[in-house]
């Protein structure tokens, strides 16, 4: 991505974090780490675009009367960055 977005939001959230009291138990480094990202195998070494999974359910009823749910992931991959909606742009890579 193009934009710091993600860098900084884990920064907001590193700061807020820092003052809620389960973190204040104790005197270790707070790290926080954006989740959701994936790494593109033919871009840029560090070159990542955001995706977010959905859970689709639906209940229904087997044959024997039986309620069951059915449950699928799907993931959307983001064109956009969700946090500024800059445009990604595919990032040049020297691997071939």
């Amino acid at each position: 991505m193009k934009c710091n977005c993600i860098k900084e939001f884990e920064e907001q959230l590193k700061n807020r974090a820092k003052e809620m009291k389960d973190f204040q138990k104790s005197d270790n480094e707070i790290r926080v780490s954006a989740q959701g990202m994936m790494f593109l195998l033919n871009g840029a070494p560090d070159s990542y675009i955001p995706y977010q999974e959905f859970e689709v359910t639906q209940d229904y009823i087997t044959k024997t009367g039986k309620n069951r749910t059915k449950k699928e992931k799907v993931n959307i991959l983001f064109g956009y960055c969700p946090y500024c909606g800059r445009k990604l742009e595919k990032e040049k890579s020297d691997v071939v």
